[in-house]
């Protein structure tokens, strides 16, 4: 697991926004795409090509925001390679997503790339090598808008990625804390 940013909110001196590489079995899968991501990634040489699937845990610009430009690099150097999931957990933004990518030139859809919404409590994503079930958390309560805590498992291991919690993690998901993590 390597934290690629953990700031909230703006990005800081020393911080830049949530983004969490988690890699296993010569495969990666990004939890958040804070910006710069992308640079991020590349600077740490983690290889772009090892990348199967994101997961956005909510629509909040400093988990989001360097999204566009993920899937810009994903499609620029796919050759030939297909189906990088992305996963965003409000199906409204699949629509806005294409269209900003449009926007950018970036030839879209591309099969290089999947997105699509999900809605939590559930499974949302099994490969064989990573299991990802989400968790909804109240942190877009007050808004109307989903917002989850992602459930990892792999590896015989369990890793709860929580998105935003208040200060005092009053809003962390019960059920995260059913078993050790």
């Amino acid at each position: 697991i390597t934290t690629l940013g953990t700031s909230h909110g703006d990005p800081t001196a020393s911080r830049f926004q949530s983004s969490t590489l988690v890699e296993s079995g010569g495969r990666s899968y990004l939890i958040d795409a804070g910006e710069p991501v992308t640079g991020l990634m590349v600077r740490s040489g983690k290889a772009l090509s090892a990348l199967r699937a994101v997961f956005i845990t909510h629509m909040h610009e400093d988990h989001v925001g360097g999204l566009p430009d993920l899937i810009k690099m994903l499609v620029k150097h796919a050759g030939g390679r297909v189906g990088v999931g992305v996963f965003l957990p409000d199906a409204g933004a699949v629509a806005a997503l294409g269209g900003w990518l449009q926007a950018m030139y970036v030839p879209w859809p591309s099969p290089a790339v999947s997105v699509q919404g999900y809605a939590g409590p559930g499974r949302i994503y099994d490969d064989g090598v990573l299991a990802v079930t989400a968790i909804p958390t109240r942190h877009l309560g007050h808004a109307g808008r989903p917002s989850n805590a992602l459930e990892l498992r792999l590896e015989g291991r369990r890793v709860v990625a929580t998105g935003d919690l208040r200060s005092d993690a009053a809003d962390f998901p019960v059920r995260a804390g059913d078993e050790p993590c």
